[in-house]
């Protein structure tokens, strides 16, 4: 096991899923909200398709002399794949430098899952990095999702099929209206 995983193990320990809705989160992550410049936020959601449409809309942009940071889940070989940056994945370097600003600040006082412990150093990575454009992929479902807390300026849902039935639901409209709670009025 790597010291990565290790202190993810401490600071998360075993993965769960616990609707943002349902807990005030607003000390972890307001902060970096406030600090956040980029407002060209694209929220990927569904069941199938998330990633590659991520990684497709990061080349289109990054094509367009952009620069985009991309949160994507899960990684196949090591965590750093979640966090890119212009198309490459952030250092172990530096997301170990963005891990210990949360383990000084929070550690023990905010019990996050693994995935919201991502997404938080995603948002800590994108605000060092300043991007033109942000990509994210929700994670499950979308309405109860962390990664809900942006404010998109476009939404995506990709293919929804049965997945996570015991907390969005068992029938195709459940889900889908679960996954649509990334969408907002106005927000193409």
């Amino acid at each position: 096991m790597s010291s990565l995983h290790q202190v993810f193990s401490r600071l998360t320990g075993d993965e769960f899923f616990k609707p943002q809705g349902n807990r005030n989160l607003d000390a972890v992550f307001r902060p970096l909200l406030n600090r956040l410049k980029c407002k060209n936020i694209a929220l990927i959601g569904g069941t199938n398709g998330k990633g590659e449409t991520c990684l497709s809309l990061e080349w289109c942009l990054r094509e367009s002399q952009k620069s985009v940071a991309t949160f994507t889940s899960p990684h196949t070989f090591c965590i750093t794949e979640r966090f890119r940056f212009n198309g490459k994945n952030i250092s172990r370097k530096k997301f170990q430098e963005v891990l210990s600003k949360y383990e000084s600040k929070y550690e023990g006082n905010y019990p996050l899952s693994y995935f919201e412990l991502c997404f938080w150093i995603f948002l800590e990575f994108c605000i060092s990095e300043a991007p033109d454009y942000i990509i994210c992929e929700v994670g499950l479902g979308g309405r109860l999702d962390i990664t809900n807390i942006l404010t998109p300026s476009v939404s995506v849902i990709t293919n929804i099929s049965r997945d996570h039935t015991e907390v969005l639901g068992h029938t195709y409209k459940q889900i889908l209206k679960e996954k649509l709670g990334i969408c907002r009025e106005g927000v193409p």
